[in-house]
């Protein structure tokens, strides 16, 4: 399986998530690719997987603090 990097960002606990695709499955990834030094959220693992496929869960997303990260996914696909 290849994994292609869509987009990283920065979460408001100083923990970095990463946008990936999974190829040849075509599914989109969100995981934990950096540990911020003050998180408490224990979801907040190093290579911990927040979300596969779209996230429709509203508070879920508020909760990981993804809204930009979707945000920006979403602005990608009107854009292609």
């Amino acid at each position: 399986m290849n994994f292609e990097l869509l987009a990283l960002e920065s979460l408001p606990c100083g923990c970095v998530a990463g946008d990936f695709r999974a190829w040849p499955m075509d599914v989109e990834i969100i995981s934990i690719e950096a540990k911020g030094p003050h998180c408490t959220l224990q979801g907040h693992a190093i290579g911990e997987t927040l979300d596969m496929g779209a996230l429709a869960d509203t508070e879920a997303i508020e909760a990981a603090g993804l809204e930009d990260l979707l945000a920006d996914r979403e602005a990608d696909e009107l854009m292609s």
